[in-house]
C-alpha cells in the first residue's frame, strides 16, 4: 500500500548481539579436600536450567559449604538432598518490555532503572520461600556489590503466572547500577544446606549487555491556527511518556514558541472547508462552511515540513538525526485533516521515519486514572498520547506493525503486529501485563507501531530502537556510508515546493530513510553541469503522489562551487535559476 519504495540501503541487517551471559554452575558433591586445610576447586561446568557457562567453585575443606567465584561471590551451604525441587526456572529483565536474560540479542538501556523478574519454582506445594532471596549487583565503577532482597510469595509456587508478578520473585535495580560491565547474581536458598546438584539450581549469574545511557532532548512546538494555539502538556508529562515506552534513559523536554500555520492554509488546496464562509471578491462562495476547519493532506504535509524547518534551526549544531533534538508539533483542535470531506476518519499524526519531527493532535495528560485493570478493554493511556508515542516510534526509525491495516510494514516487528506473547512493563503505573492475554478470544495488546488498539512497545521494537540509538561500531560505519554516499562531509540541501515555487535550504543532516525519486538537481558549476539525485524521506503515512511530489526532497551538493541549480523530473525542467544560500 505504501507509495514509497525503499532503496537497498534503507535497512542495515540486524547485527547479532553476542551474549556476555555468565552462567552460574556448581561443582561436584562437596569435593572432600585433602589434609592440612586444603580446599578443592572445581572448574567443571555443571547443568543449570537458566545459563550455560561456568565459574570456578571453591569448596570448603569440610564439604559443608562452597563459594561461587563470581564478581559478587555467592556462598552456599551444602548438605543432604532436600528433594523439594527448588530451582530458578527463568530470569527476565523488565525495561518497558520483558527481556529474556538468556537471549543472545537482549540488551539493556544504560542507567535506566531495571526490574528483575525471577521465576522460582518447587516440585510440590507448601515449600516455604527461602530465607535468602537476593540480587547481588556488581558495580564495575566502584568494584563493589549491592545486595537487593527479592520480594516473593510466602510459599514457592509450582508453576509461574505469566499474566502478573504474583508468583514471581521481584527486585528493583537503581539506574545508577545499570551499566556496561555490571554483573547480576541471583541466589534463593536457606542456611540448611542441600546437595550440590540441588544447589546448582538455586543461583545464577549474568553479565548482561548494557548500552551507554541514552538522553533525548525534545522540543514541543505548539501550532496556532486562526488565533487558537494548541494546548501543551508539561515537560514532566512528556518526559514520563517517552521514558516509559522507549529505550531512553532521560528525556529533557522544553516548550518552544508557538508557530502559526495560517499562511500555509491560504495556499491553493490548503483547506477543504472552513469555519464561516469564505468568498471571492465577486461574492462567490469558495469553501463550504464547517467546524472545525478541515485541512487537506497537502496542508498536513506542509505543516510537518514547516515544523521540520523550525526543528532543523534548533539543531543547527548537530550532524545526525539519531542524536538530534526531536520536535513534536501539536495541532489545535479547531482544525482536522482529511484527504476529502467524505473520507471516514481523520489524519491524526505524521512524521518523517528516521527523522526529527512529528505532528499530532494536542494533549495535556497521559494517564486515565479511572482505568485500573490492566486487562480491561480500555487503555490506561489517552489516545492522543498514544498517537504521539506511535509517531515518536517513527522518529526512532521504525515502520509500521502489521495490525489494523497499517501500511509500510517493518519486517523486524512481529508478523501479526502484536507483542509476540512477550510481557510489557509500565514503570510509571507499576503495570506488568502479558502480551499473550486474550479478551473475548482475541489478543488484547498490539504493537504501538500498529493501527490496532491497546498498544504497547514490543520487545522487538524496543531492541530495534535501542540498536538505532546506540548502534554497534559496524552499524555506525555502515550508516555513515549509506547516508553520505561515501563522502566524509556531505553538504545536504532540502528542496520543497510552496505556493508553486521551489525553495532550496541548506540543512545539517537528513532523515535516515531516503528513497529514490524521479527528480534530480542539475548543479551548474565551474567544472560544468553536475546532476545529482533528489531523495525523498519516508513519511509515516503513504500520502498521495500529488502531495509527496511537493517535497521535501534532499540532495547532496558536495563540495562543488555552484552558480545556479535547475530541478528536473525525468529530465524535464521543473524550475531553473535557483540559488543556494551560503
Amino acid at each position: 500500500m505504501s507509495a514509497f519504495r525503499k532503496t537497498p540501503w534503507r535497512r542495515i541487517g540486524r547485527v547479532t548481539l553476542l551474549s556476555l551471559l555468565l552462567a552460574a554452575c556448581g561443582g561436584g558433591g562437596g569435593g572432600g579436600g585433602g589434609g592440612g586445610g586444603s580446599t578443592a576447586v572445581s572448574n567443571t561446568p555443571l547443568p543449570n536450567p537458566v545459563t550455560s557457562n561456568s565459574f570456578s567453585i571453591t569448596v570448603a575443606p569440610d564439604g559443608q559449604s562452597r563459594v561461587i567465584n563470581a564478581p559478587c561471590p555467592i556462598t552456599q551451604n551444602l548438605g543432604d538432598a532436600r528433594n523439594d525441587g527448588l530451582r530458578i526456572a527463568k530470569v527476565s529483565w523488565l525495561q518497558v518490555v520483558e527481556l529474556d536474560a538468556t537471549d543472545a540479542e537482549t540488551r539493556l538501556t544504560g542507567a535506566k532503572p531495571l526490574r528483575v523478574r525471577v521465576d522460582v519454582l518447587a516440585s510440590s506445594s507448601g515449600v516455604s520461600r527461602p530465607a535468602t532471596r537476593q540480587l547481588q549487583v556488581f558495580n564495575p565503577a566502584t568494584s563493589t556489590c549491592s545486595t537487593i532482597t527479592l520480594t516473593a510469595p510466602a510459599t514457592v509456587p509450582t508453576s509461574s503466572n505469566q499474566e502478573n508478578l504474583t508468583t514471581a520473585y521481584v527486585g528493583d535495580i537503581d539506574g545508577s547500577l545499570v551499566r556496561a560491565g555490571m554483573s547480576i547474581g541471583i541466589v534463593v536458598d536457606d542456611s540448611s544446606g542441600r546437595s550440590a546438584t540441588e544447589a546448582d539450581r538455586t543461583f545464577a549469574v549474568f553479565s548482561p549487555r548494557v548500552t551507554t545511557s541514552t538522553t533525548q532532548n525534545v522540543r514541543i512546538i505548539p501550532l496556532t491556527f486562526q488565533n487558537q494555539t494548541a494546548s501543551t502538556p508539561s515537560p514532566e508529562v512528556v518526559n514520563d511518556l517517552l521514558e516509559r515506552m522507549f529505550p531512553i534513559t532521560t528525556v529533557n523536554t522544553v516548550v518552544g514558541a508557538p508557530v502559526a500555520i495560517d499562511n500555509l492554509a491560504t495556499s491553493v488546496g490548503g483547506l477543504l472547508c472552513a469555519v464561516g464562509s469564505i468568498t471571492s471578491s465577486l461574492g462567490i462562495n469558495l469553501l463550504p462552511s464547517c467546524s472545525p476547519a478541515v485541512g487537506s493532506v497537502d496542508l498536513f504535509r506542509d505543516v510537518l515540513d514547516r515544523v521540520n524547518d523550525v526543528c532543523l534551526s534548533v539543531n543547527a549544531g548537530n550532524s545526525n538525526p539519531r542524536t538530534a533534538t526531536k520536535c513534536i508539533g501539536l495541532l489545535p483542535d479547531n482544525i482536522i485533516f482529511k484527504e476529502s470531506l467524505d473520507q471516514n476518519g481523520t489524519y491524526v499524526g505524521l512524521a518523517f521515519v528516521g527523522g526529527i519531527t512529528l505532528i499530532a493532535r494536542d494533549f495535556t495528560t497521559v494517564d486515565l486514572q479511572g482505568v485500573t485493570n490492566v486487562y480491561s478493554a480500555s487503555h490506561w493511556i489517552t489516545d492522543d498520547a498514544l498517537t504521539v508515542s506511535h509517531e515518536f516510534g517513527h522518529l526512532m526509525d521504525l515502520d509500521h506493525a502489521n495490525c489494523g491495516g497499517a501500511p509500510g510494514l517493518d519486517p523486524r516487528l512481529y508478523s501479526d503486529g502484536r507483542l509476540g506473547g512477550v510481557a510489557g512493563y509500565d514503570n510509571i503505573r507499576g503495570y506488568y501485563f502479558s502480551g499473550g492475554y486474550r479478551l473475548s478470544g482475541q489478543l488484547l495488546f498490539a504493537d504501538v507501531m500498529s493501527y490496532c488498539t491497546k498498544e504497547w512497545t514490543s520487545d522487538r521494537g524496543y531492541l530495534s530502537m535501542l540498536n538505532y540509538l546506540v548502534p554497534s561500531a559496524e552499524v555506525q560505519t555502515a550508516s555513515a556510508a549509506r547516508v553520505s554516499g561515501g563522502e566524509t562531509s556531505p553538504r545536504w540541501v532540502k528542496a520543497s515546493r510552496r505556493n508553486g515555487q521551489w525553495q532550496l535550504t541548506p540543512v545539517p543532516f537528513v532523515p535516515s530513510t531516503l528513497n529514490a525519486s524521479a527528480l534530480s538537481a542539475e548543479l551548474l558549476t565551474s567544472e560544468g553541469p553536475v546532476t545529482v539525485p533528489l531523495l525523498a524521506p519516508e513519511l509515516s503515512l503513504p500520502l498521495p503522489a500529488s502531495v509527496t511530489d511537493r517535497g521535501p526532497y534532499f540532495f547532496n551538493a558536495g563540495d562543488h562551487d555552484i552558480s545556479a541549480i535547475r530541478l528536473l523530473r525525468n529530465g524535464t525542467l521543473l524550475q531553473g535559476g535557483l540559488t543556494l544560500a551560503p
